[in-house]
């Protein structure tokens, strides 16, 4: 006899049809929207990878970079460094800046350093001298994105405290209280070889902007800091040479590596005595090896009170020193005149105003400079971001 076979199929819901429809046009939009935030990203990446190739390319940014660094490698380095900061950076700066701007400090300082709030220490100490020392590419490059507030100077040989308060205030009414750069752009720089002995060699770079404002970038190059160096490596040599012989001496093997550490200290001091860079991984070494031996003795010795290894401070040395100031200035006429390059002359602007380190600038000649684009320089203070 035949057997019905019967063959069982799921049925779908006629109601769950336009579920699944719904169901893909959702994954659908969310996918075309990643793929749009995605080339969002993208997009800007590319944008911001455009600016900084624009503004390396500036004849002043490049001068500013021979000038800090030797060789090509360590400019491209430092490049990098600024470029990976990104804008996180920007953001915790824009953060920091409210607490330790510099006209904060001068309002809220009173003169007991322990006392201050502790964003005010990290925003001063950390985040500002970080942004004007080792960070000033960045801070150059973001020049359009900071706020200045006017920050009238008080000289009191010259003024009272009343006439100085009516004067800024008729500035602030002419100039305004506040001053957002719309670009980064540079139009005209000079160069000021303030010191050149047997001790320094320093530059002073001022820099005219595009709505006629001066910066101030300092570079400074210790000559004598080889011999500093040098001088610092054989104090810890000699450290190093008195452990071993009256206090290593107690345990062979400990004794023995010391004396292999002295061999090769001495070995590569004299192979690097014209290297600053090498002395200077030489020193970080001879730091660290004498913290090692000493932490390797304690253990032999206090073997049921010896914790963990101390962390060490190592003497920061430096080649070049570069900085720039939280402030920029400029004059009245400057500040409204249409052709700014035309009108202003940097260059003159050094020469008689700005003195050198050995030489000071000649006073008739500066009024006379100030006079000609409207008094004195009008200074305005680093206060925020946008």
């Amino acid at each position: 006899m035949n057997k019905k076979k019967w063959l069982w199929m799921p049925l779908l819901s006629i109601n769950a049809l336009p579920l699944i429809a719904i169901s893909c046009n959702q994954s659908k939009n969310i996918n075309e929207t990643r793929n749009i935030e995605l080339t969002s990203i993208i997009n800007t990446k590319n944008q911001e990878d455009l600016n900084w190739k624009n503004f390396l390319k500036n004849k002043h940014i490049q001068v500013l970079l021979d000038l800090a660094y030797d060789s090509n490698q360590e400019k491209q380095d430092y490049i990098n460094s600024q470029k990976q900061l990104g804008n996180k950076y920007i953001q915790d700066l824009k953060k920091w800046l409210y607490f330790g701007n510099p006209i904060v400090s001068i309002f809220k300082d009173d003169g007991d350093y322990d006392t201050k709030p502790y964003v005010m220490k990290k925003g001063q100490e950390e985040v500002l001298q970080t942004l004007l020392e080792q960070n000033w590419l960045t801070f150059l490059y973001h020049l359009k994105d900071f706020v200045f507030i006017f920050a009238p100077v008080f000289d009191q040989f010259m003024s009272n405290v009343n006439n100085t308060i009516l004067d800024a205030h008729e500035k602030n009414l002419k100039l305004g209280a506040f001053y957002l750069p719309e670009t980064n752009n540079i139009i005209d720089f000079t160069i000021q070889k303030y010191a050149d002995d047997e001790d320094e060699l320093q530059y002073e770079v001022y820099l005219l902007t595009e709505q006629g404002f001066i910066l101030n970038i300092t570079i400074r190059r210790n000559k004598k800091i080889l011999k500093e160096l040098i001088s610092d490596f054989n104090y810890h040599l000699e450290d190093l040479k008195y452990y071993q012989e009256n206090v290593f001496n107690e345990f062979p093997e400990l004794s023995a590596k010391s004396k292999a550490s002295i061999n090769e200290a001495e070995t590569k001091k004299a192979l690097y005595m014209n290297d600053f860079d090498q002395m200077y991984t030489l020193f970080k070494w001879i730091n660290n090896e004498i913290n090692d031996l000493k932490y390797e003795y304690n253990k032999m010795k206090y073997p049921e009170e010896t914790t963990n290894k101390p962390e060490i401070s190592i003497t920061e040395y430096k080649k070049v020193e570069i900085s720039t100031l939280p402030y920029i200035w400029t004059f009245d006429k400057l500040y409204k005149a249409e052709n700014k390059l035309n009108f202003f002359d940097i260059k003159q602007f050094v020469e008689t105003s700005k003195s050198f380190k050995n030489k000071p600038n000649n006073r008739s000649d500066e009024v006379l400079f100030k006079e000609k684009y409207g008094g004195d320089l009008l200074k305005y203070g680093l206060i925020h971001l946008k």
